[in-house]
């Protein structure tokens, strides 16, 4: 086989073809290199919102040039500084021009089932405070059961915990 003929990969008990995107995340994989760490040369530091994200650490770090190569929001390339993948995701100004599908959206669901939705929301804000941005549940409203509360909480949490780190 081979890359020329075709690559194999492993699903469940069966063999499938693997396509050139997967190809390409095994190799970088293979080779410690994750994709949001990439760089993206036709682009420059000014294509990041560094203010939203100096918000978002406070006073608990300073953002200068050595702290966004260190978080991996920046990268060397050619002597120059660039965004990186991960960079544009979490505070790309256009970030949507080259991510389209990098948005959020919240949904309420009457009941447990997760049929039928309510009530949505499409955010269009940077990742990381998208979702302190959804809409609230105005009160008299249909009350959210338990289950939808817990799972808010958790997301948030997941969301919130390495920008409290400092990463």
């Amino acid at each position: 086989m081979g890359p020329q003929n075709g690559v194999l990969i492993r699903l469940g008990s069966s063999n499938r073809q693997a396509g050139p995107d997967l190809i390409a995340e095994l190799h970088r994989s293979s080779q410690g290199v994750v994709f949001d760490e990439l760089p993206m040369p036709e682009l420059d530091k000014n294509a990041l919102d560094l203010d939203t994200a100096q918000e978002l650490f406070g006073q608990r770090r300073e953002l200068t040039d050595k702290a966004l190569l260190t978080l991996k929001v920046l990268s060397q390339e050619q002597g120059r500084l660039v965004p990186t993948y991960g960079g544009m995701l979490l505070f790309g100004k256009d970030r949507e021009r080259y991510f389209p599908d990098a948005w959020v959206q919240c949904g309420r669901f009457r009941g447990i089932e997760k049929v039928h939705i309510f009530d949505q929301q499409e955010i269009h804000k940077p990742l990381p405070v998208a979702l302190a941005h959804r809409r609230q549940a105005p009160h008299g409203h249909v009350q959210q059961t338990l289950l939808q509360r817990i799972q808010i909480i958790v997301l948030w949490q997941q969301i919130q915990q390495p920008w409290q780190r400092g990463l």
